[in-house]
């Protein structure tokens, strides 16, 4: 079976849970923040996507992506568990001025890196 999980990466603001517009879906543990914490304190990075969702029922933010992704070739790489990745480097300055003004206002909702992004608000 094939399965196709589309999204971009873009760097958001960082705040505290109910102080903006990024909501978690659970409760983290102060265990694998401080795990986290070290880590982040010895590389001085996040070595970890987090992963949220946005509502965009009218899918006009990947209306904005879509033809980007169909006239450029993709880097390719494949992981240890044979996943295939592709990812399309976006430089037009005009679709990513559209795709902030869309984005700005919408809600993003944690899907998976509740510690990394809470660790993130707490290493800034």
């Amino acid at each position: 079976t094939t399965f196709v999980r589309r999204g971009f990466m873009a760097r958001v603001r960082l705040e505290p849970f109910g102080e903006g517009k990024i909501y978690p879906h659970e409760q983290t543990m102060s265990g694998p923040k401080e795990d986290r914490l070290k880590l982040y304190r010895a590389t001085g990075f996040n070595l970890s996507p987090v992963f949220g969702l946005y509502p965009d029922g009218d899918g006009e933010v990947f209306a904005l992506l879509e033809p980007l992704v169909r006239t450029a070739p993709p880097l390719v790489a494949k992981d240890h568990l044979g996943v295939t990745n592709r990812l399309w480097v976006v430089t037009d300055p005009a679709t990513i001025t559209k795709v902030i003004g869309l984005m700005g206002p919408k809600p993003v909702y944690i899907a998976d890196g509740h510690h990394r992004y809470e660790t993130g608000v707490k290493y800034l």
